[in-house]
């Protein structure tokens, strides 16, 4: 893989990342249409038509140099989760001792539209792994740990991240401070599979070619066609 050295959240950070497809986008890419003829016949959800269209444009408006980074979404749980993420990073290294660095935009070998922010990396016997970190409110904490499940979505987006990075493993994090002492901090290990990284470059290559088709086609329209009268 290969990595920016640009700091998460920064100007240069969603540069990076644009027009891209991510890790945190694959859950979208992996949604089923609703009747079993549609599936069948690969037709894409509404979602995932409106994705291809944003992700066509956005290259298309960086290729002009003329792409600007839309505002942030921000609201309570997103704040909560930036501002909690380095607390997570902390409890996380000194439970498991290991030495955890924040890390830039990845972008895959194997697909140069294709990559992910993991939220911390570290070495492991010769290698390195990757941390996913989420910081949920009291009661989806709880519901993790009772269940010892990761939720689906975040589960896809791992898979993808693993993919990109080939790390030898992605630690999921869940963590809450409001959590009664000592239960702040959950783990679940998810190892590298290379069955599924085959699988997950498939969908992307897929959604990939998708996305440039939709360029050609955009390129292709008659301004004429624009105005009716």
């Amino acid at each position: 893989m290969k990595i920016s050295q640009n700091p998460q959240n920064t100007i240069e950070w969603h540069l990076d990342r644009a027009g891209m497809i991510t890790a945190s986008d694959f859950c979208v890419l992996t949604k089923q249409p609703k009747t079993i003829k549609d599936k069948e016949n690969g037709v894409l959800t509404d979602l995932q038509k409106k994705y291809v269209i944003a992700k066509a444009n956005d290259r298309l408006l960086l290729n002009a140099k003329k792409y600007i980074v839309p505002d942030q979404l921000d609201n309570p749980d997103i704040r909560r989760g930036n501002d909690h993420e380095k607390f997570a990073r902390t409890f996380y290294s000194a439970k498991k001792e290991h030495l955890v660095s924040e890390i830039g935009f990845c972008t895959s070998e194997d697909c140069e539209s294709f990559g992910c922010s993991p939220d911390g990396i570290f070495n492991y016997k010769n290698h390195f792994a990757i941390l996913e970190i989420k910081c949920p409110r009291v009661t989806g904490h709880y519901n993790t740990i009772k269940s010892q499940t990761i939720p689906n979505d975040y589960l896809l987006q791992i898979h993808a991240q693993l993919t990109v990075t080939d790390a030898v493993f992605c630690d999921y994090v869940s963590f809450c401070l409001d959590a009664q002492e000592g239960h702040e901090l959950y783990i679940q290990r998810v190892w590298n599979d290379k069955q599924i990284n085959k699988d997950v470059l498939d969908i992307v290559h897929k959604f990939n070619d998708l996305i440039e088709k939709e360029i050609k086609e955009i390129k292709n329209i008659d301004a004429e066609k624009l105005w009716t009268t």
